[in-house]
């Protein structure tokens, strides 16, 4: 997972949750200029294939980071790696990349792809999100500040999904996505709360 960090500890839970091994990448490139680092994120099997040596001589000639070195020489790289909040990187390797819950996965540029499936598995989610209990008046700010993190995580990428939606031909599903991502991003009110509050 090509990560900013700000969700690793909870993505990290819910693998071990699943029995699975995920490895994170720094999405800011914040890869030791030493290289002490690089050897043990190579020995990852997602990057098996990729030789060290090519990889820097990518960086060198392309003047690119560690990071956009190693995802370009990676072979199956949109079966290997998940990007958070940079889908732009996707773009910069020939992919297209597509809204995936909380981060964005590539697909080859042209290849179909299954709108229908892929809308359903955001608004499962966004129910799942949408059945949290709401913050009490009593919650720690860390908590507030965390959640208010993640719902507008979700609603960066479900804008993204509008966006995809919509460039696809599919402006109806595009509005009622858009519609979803502004009430995601809202932390919903107590019911018996004070409106002041």
């Amino acid at each position: 997972i090509v990560s900013d960090g700000s969700l690793d500890v909870l993505i990290r839970l819910h693998a071990h949750m699943a029995r699975r091994f995920v490895g994170f990448l720094p999405g800011d490139e914040v890869v030791p200029a030493d290289g002490r680092i690089r050897p043990h994120i190579l020995r990852d099997s997602a990057f098996a294939g990729v030789d060290e040596q090519r990889v820097e001589a990518t960086m060198q000639t392309q003047s690119v980071s560690f990071v956009q070195a190693l995802l370009a020489l990676t072979p199956a790289v949109e079966r290997q790696v998940w990007i958070m909040r940079q889908p732009d990187r996707w773009e910069s390797l020939g992919y297209t990349a597509i809204p995936d819950v909380v981060g964005f996965q590539g697909v080859r540029t042209g290849a179909p792809v299954d709108w229908d499936a892929l809308r359903a598995s955001h608004e499962a989610f966004w129910d799942r999100i949408d059945s949290l209990p709401p913050l009490g008046p009593y919650a720690p700010a860390w908590m507030r500040g965390r959640r208010a993190h993640v719902r507008q995580l979700l609603a960066d990428v479900a804008t993204q999904l509008a966006d995809a939606l919509a460039r696809a031909g599919r402006v109806g599903e595009a509005q009622a996505v858009l519609s979803r991502a502004g009430r995601i991003k809202e932390e919903p009110m107590r019911t018996e709360a004070d409106l002041f509050y």
